[in-house]
């Protein structure tokens, strides 16, 4: 029998230069991952603080003449955590379903490109959701700006004095917080955020040839629910308009820039187009994403 030469790193048990560096790209990701998942709680601390009252909103005074924070105290039309699990359900749901479809049709699919896209577009989504929250809470705890409904929560005992600087209110102290942080709209930076992050992901990543109307349908859908969620909290006296339309400006602004600055979903892209089942495949050469285009 003839003699098979074996080399020398397996027969001493010592790992390949292959294996070593395999190890090490595991590692630094693993470390990188870290690394971000720190910055998104580094990026939360702002909104958290503000939450749990360790950092309180300006103290502003007020006058029982002004009429813009005369307003009847009414229940939430969108309560908070229907907003906040609304929308990253909807993220989940949309991003996980997209991404899927296009690895299982990419020409080259595997399990780790799926984990790649989908860590990447979401992770993207929460650290632009982290820092739309924290911007706002910034804005509440500087500004302190009344909400429509303050002296209905303050009930003051005696207006006479003209301006006042709170010393006379005789409402909850945990509903008087709160109702210093009318600039800028949460529900309407938050909402606005989610849902124009989600119109501009199907943008990147869905064409249906044979239902032009279908992509646009669905991206109307998605901002009309951000407006009615902004628009919401005015009726329902929680917020002046201007505080609405700056919420709608921010969550607009940070949106856009995390989808074409940090999920590269809108990369430039070299298509390589085949058929699966009446289904055109665009395979994105360059970075590996597949963009799928439903054809009749």
């Amino acid at each position: 029998m003839a003699n098979v030469d074996v080399p020398y790193h397996k027969t001493m048990g010592v790992p390949s230069t292959q294996t070593v560096e395999s190890v090490g790209r595991k590692r630094q990701a693993t470390v990188l991952r870290v690394v971000d998942v720190v910055c998104v709680f580094l990026v939360s601390f702002p909104f958290v603080a503000l939450e749990l009252d360790i950092i309180r909103p300006f103290h502003q005074g007020f006058s029982c003449d002004d009429h813009s924070i005369k307003y009847p105290n009414l229940q939430d039309t969108v309560p908070d955590e229907l907003l906040s699990a609304g929308g990253l359900l909807m993220a989940i749901f949309i991003v996980c379903s997209g991404e899927v479809l296009c690895v299982r049709f990419a020409k080259h699919h595997k399990k780790t490109m799926l984990k790649e896209t989908l860590y990447r577009v979401l992770g993207s989504y929460l650290f632009g959701a982290a820092a739309t929250l924290s911007l706002t809470a910034v804005a509440k705890a500087t500004v302190g700006r009344l909400r429509p409904h303050f002296l209905a929560v303050c009930k003051p005992l005696n207006c006479s004095d003209g301006y006042s600087m709170g010393h006379v209110c005789t409402g909850s102290q945990k509903e008087l917080i709160e109702a210093r942080k009318s600039f800028f709209s949460g529900h309407a930076s938050f909402a606005m955020y989610t849902m124009l992050y989600l119109a501009l992901y199907l943008e990147a990543r869905l064409t249906w040839r044979g239902a032009r109307a279908l992509r646009p349908f669905l991206q109307f859908l998605l901002l009309l629910s951000a407006l009615y969620v902004g628009l919401s909290r005015v009726s329902d006296n929680k917020h002046h308009c201007s505080d609405v339309l700056t919420g709608f400006v921010v969550g607009a602004v940070n949106a856009v820039f995390v989808v074409t600055q940090m999920s590269n979903v809108f990369k430039k892209k070299k298509k390589e187009l085949r058929y699966v089942g009446g289904i055109e495949m665009g395979l994105v050469a360059n970075c590996k994403q597949p963009a799928l285009v439903l054809a009749p």
